[in-house]
């Protein structure tokens, strides 16, 4: 079965690509903030994690709150979270999780275009996005 939250490498190690299905399940979305969490804690130099909702993902609003504020979302080696895409409820659970962690390293993208921008304008090089 397809993990419905996917965290994938990128064609730059200093970039993760993490991708939501429409229906996603909290047991996915667990897993995938560990993933990105274990990432963190074996580079040596700020990663960037792409969200993409493209997709239009049903978010599950504690469980997201609660995996990333426990695990990756106040890590020290994370560059930022790169939103890419359009949701009411992510940017609500965004706001929440910048509030309570102190934090504004969300930045949001409409297009795949913009987001490799992004990247380029801080030193990371990284290749197309699916």
């Amino acid at each position: 079965m397809v993990p419905t939250v996917l965290v994938e490498n990128t064609s730059s190690n200093r970039v993760l690509h993490m991708l939501f299905q429409h229906h996603i399940t909290e047991d996915d979305l667990r897993a995938a903030f560990q993933t990105i969490t274990l990432h963190l804690d074996n580079t040596a130099h700020p990663l960037y994690v792409i969200v993409d909702l493209r997709a239009r993902p049903n978010f599950l609003i504690s469980a997201t709150i609660d995996g990333a504020l426990q695990g990756p979302f106040k890590h020290p080696k994370l560059g930022g979270w790169l939103i890419l895409g359009h949701s009411r409820r992510g940017r609500v659970i965004a706001n929440v999780m910048c509030n309570i962690a102190k934090r504004r390293n969300v930045f949001w993208f409409s297009s795949a275009e913009d987001t490799i921008h992004y990247l380029h304008h801080v030193g990371v090089e990284v290749g197309s996005l699916q």
